[in-house]
């Protein structure tokens, strides 16, 4: 779909059609396939609250563990990335017109569970935050008189100005899901104790109360990590 990305999975799933998943999957759709919102068709479950169709779905849905599955970087499963990071950043476009008054793009500063991402994920940030630097390069530092990007913190070494990306990625099981009464999905990962990981993803321009961001859970079931129970939240 031009509007959201939903591939015909996507759709399957989100009518409750567990014959036509089956279907579409023995022709080779592909089951991790994000759509705009980042959303793969097992997603579209955590917003369904009838039992007997999300267990058909996630039934039909069921796929083998791949190497992809079992890779790790940081000692994190690369699909656990994934769906923290979601799809990469677009290019931006070489055509498009100038923003009037626009002020200059900021440096992305990151920093994982505290400390800079090991090197093995720098092609990973590379794609998704171009031109990204490690948190450790921070200093802090009053803007400019005038300046409209608002941070306090700049690149020790260049003076550039730019934006904290903190990522936070700890262990932890389904049985510290908060689930609301509609969400069975949830509920039902919940009973089952199953491997997890709390994420949160805090994007500031320095101080206190001066950011925002979203976090929840990543939950392994019937082959998929899945995130459940997100929030965001602004300072």
């Amino acid at each position: 779909d031009s509007d959201d990305g939903d591939t015909a999975l996507h759709v399957a799933v989100s009518r409750g059609e567990p014959a036509m998943i089956r279907h579409l999957l023995k022709l080779g759709a592909d089951p991790l396939a994000m759509n705009f919102y980042q959303d793969k068709p097992v997603d579209i479950l955590e917003h369904r609250s009838d039992e007997k169709e999300v267990r058909e779905c996630l039934a039909a849905l069921s796929r083998e563990l791949t190497d992809f599955d079992r890779r790790l970087l940081m000692g994190i499963p690369a699909p656990v990335w994934r769906e923290v990071l979601g799809l990469p950043e677009r290019m931006p476009d070489p055509l498009a017109p100038p923003v009037a008054d626009a002020p200059p793009a900021l440096v992305t500063f990151i920093t994982v569970n505290h400390a800079d991402p090991e090197p093995e994920m720098k092609p990973v940030f590379d794609a998704h935050y171009p031109g990204w630097r490690p948190g450790s390069v921070i200093e802090p530092a009053e803007p400019p008189a005038g300046a409209k990007h608002g941070s306090i913190i700049r690149d020790k070494t260049t003076k550039e100005f730019g934006e904290h990306v903190q990522i936070t990625l700890v262990e932890s099981t389904s049985s510290a899901i908060r689930p609301t009464a509609r969400d069975f999905l949830a509920r039902f990962m919940r009973e089952q104790d199953l491997a997890a990981f709390e994420f949160k993803v805090r994007r500031t321009r320095g101080g206190a109360m001066n950011g925002g961001g979203w976090g929840g859970h990543i939950v392994q079931l019937n082959g998929y990590w899945i995130k459940v129970g997100t929030a965001g939240w602004d300072e």
